[in-house]
């Protein structure tokens, strides 16, 4: 979700002292554990098969009444919230919608199209393009690209990340306390068509990207990827769950 920072000082560890004792497990003390851990066992789901269906090309309006979202995912994004998201191409364009339930509706207060995924609400979908890649590589290969809707000062913004662009000298480092992830380019796609439609219980966003953009062809049967949605604060002034 977010990042903070923490600092805490431990007082009285000269007063530790080892002590010594029995502990005796019971039966049934041994039966109420596994009746326990059966109970916060989580079992990893599979993935899940999400159509791109062929259709007319949608009008970008933020109205979703011309998507069947029966044939997309939906997934809690927190208590009581939901999230809905579909997909659609038509041989030109990839065209996404997403239906979210929040309490503060796609804000994000970021002024930089790179971190808007640290600064507030978006939508993401994450694709390899490449087929031929290997589907249990844990580094990201060409192909691999991250595709986020946002808003930035007032207005909708797409913004595509490639990990890996051949020739590229100097990649983007994004940097945390513990880690350090390069991504070759990451660009505003002004040839993106983007609506956002707002209402008390949440907003829908449509949108529309050439195919071309995004390296995809007609012809890719099977792609693997990810489909989110990141939500903000109160505030809309950073983020607070993926």
């Amino acid at each position: 979700g977010h990042t903070d920072a923490r600092v805490v000082e431990v007082k009285g560890l000269e007063s530790i002292r080892r002590i010594s004792g029995a502990v005796s497990v019971t039966p049934e003390l041994r039966a109420a554990a596994r009746t326990h851990l059966d109970g916060v066992t989580v079992t990893a789901k599979k993935s899940s098969d999400l159509a791109i269906t062929q259709g007319k090309a949608p009008t970008i309006d933020g109205d979703l009444k011309e998507w069947d979202v029966t044939k997309g995912a939906t997934w809690e994004t927190g208590v009581g919230r939901r999230a809905i998201a579909a997909l659609r191409q038509d041989g030109n364009k990839l065209y996404l919608a997403w239906k979210v339930d929040d309490t503060s509706p796609m804000a994000n207060a970021g002024t930089d199209h790179k971190l808007l995924f640290k600064t507030g609400d978006c939508v993401d979908l994450w694709l390899g393009t490449d087929r031929e890649a290997a589907p249990g590589r844990i580094a990201p290969v060409a192909g691999d690209i991250r595709l986020l809707f946002s808003v930035m000062d007032g207005r909708p913004v797409a913004v595509l990340y490639r990990a890996v662009v051949s020739g590229t000298k100097t990649p983007l480092e994004f940097r945390s306390p513990a880690h350090v992830t390069r991504i070759d380019r990451v660009e505003k796609l002004p040839d993106a068509e983007i609506a956002i439609a707002r209402d008390v219980t949440g907003y829908s966003l449509e949108a529309a990207v050439p195919l071309a953009t995004l390296g995809l062809t007609v012809s890719a049967a099977e792609l693997r990827g990810d489909i989110g949605v990141i939500l903000s604060d109160a505030a809309g002034s950073r983020t607070s769950q993926r």
